[in-house]
C-alpha cells in the first residue's frame, strides 16, 4: 500500500482533459488532492487494478469513456468492480446514468463542481 504524507488523493478518471484540467483545479483549490488516470483503452478491469495500486481515499470515475473494449464495456462497468472496496462518484454530462450510477456509488453532474467537491470530501477527509 502506498505510503501517504496526508491524506490519499481521489483517483480520478476521464479521458476529456478540457474537463479533467477545470475539475482538477477546483477540488484542490478546495484542498482535495487529486491523482488523475486517463482510461483511454482501459478495461474496467485495468481500472480497479489502478485503484488497489494507489489505493484513494475515493475514485471519481466519468461514465463515458473514448474507447470501450471488445465488450463495450464503460466506466459504469468500472464503477461495478470498484464499488464494493471503494467509495465511488460517477460524473456525468448526462442525467440519464444517474439511476444506475446510484447503484455502485453517488452521481453528481459533470458541471457541479460543488456538488462533486462535497460528495468526495468526507471520503478524502477520513482518508
Amino acid at each position: 500500500m502506498p505510503d501517504y504524507e496526508e491524506n490519499p488523493p481521489v483517483l480520478y478518471f476521464d479521458d476529456n482533459w478540457s474537463e479533467t484540467e477545470s475539475i482538477v483545479r477546483y477540488l484542490e483549490s478546495d484542498g482535495i488532492s487529486v491523482q488523475v488516470c486517463n482510461p483511454f483503452g482501459m478495461t474496467p478491469e485495468e481500472a480497479a487494478a489502478k485503484v488497489n495500486e494507489v489505493q484513494p481515499s475515493a475514485v471519481l470515475l466519468e461514465v463515458n469513456w473514448s474507447l470501450k473494449d471488445e465488450e463495450n464495456r464503460d466506466g459504469l462497468d468500472a464503477a461495478k468492480i470498484i464499488s464494493p472496496d471503494h467509495p465511488v462518484v460517477i460524473i456525468s454530462s448526462n442525467s440519464k446514468h444517474e439511476e444506475e450510477a446510484l447503484r455502485y456509488g453517488m452521481f453528481c453532474e459533470r458541471d457541479n463542481r460543488l456538488g462533486i467537491a462535497s460528495a468526495l470530501r468526507p471520503y478524502y477527509e477520513q482518508g
